[in-house]
């Protein structure tokens, strides 16, 4: 089976507090920064992926008064935000809002809930990116 260049997932859809899009739209900005999207490369380079992807920051955020860890511009993967491998940068938004890239699987996640939900990793964002890097690692074998 011929894998596509984008694996994106979409999951609800609703408008954020921040700002007005879509699940689709956020895993297609992702998709289209990382991976290319409608046959068009990526708009970032792979030293500027590699950049996004690199851990700078790891302990208290003193805004949220929260453990987190922060590549450049972006939120990385932490064992209470447990959202991608290594290689992923994203960001999550109100109400448990997730959008990330994840060059280790190719994968580009967006996830806007329809209701209150409790976020980081016990929250139904985080379950539903863990099973697609489960079923995009089963596609790939």
């Amino acid at each position: 089976m011929e894998l596509p260049n984008i694996r994106s997932v979409r999951a609800a859809g609703m408008s954020a507090a921040g700002g007005v899009g879509s699940a689709e739209g956020l895993a297609r900005l992702y998709a289209a920064a990382t991976t290319g999207a409608e046959g068009e490369p990526p708009f970032l380079t792979p030293g500027t992926i590699d950049l996004m992807a690199a851990e700078q920051v790891w302990g208290l955020d003193r805004s949220s008064g929260l453990d987190n860890a922060f590549a450049v511009v972006f939120m990385k993967p932490h064992p209470s935000r447990n959202f991608g491998s290594h290689r992923a940068f994203g960001h999550e938004g109100a109400n448990a809002a997730l959008g990330f890239a994840d060059p280790a699987y190719s994968l580009a996640f967006g996830y806007i809930p329809r209701r209150q939900e409790d976020g980081r990793t016990p929250g139904r964002a985080h379950r539903l990116a863990s099973e697609v890097r489960r079923s995009a690692a089963a596609l790939s074998r």
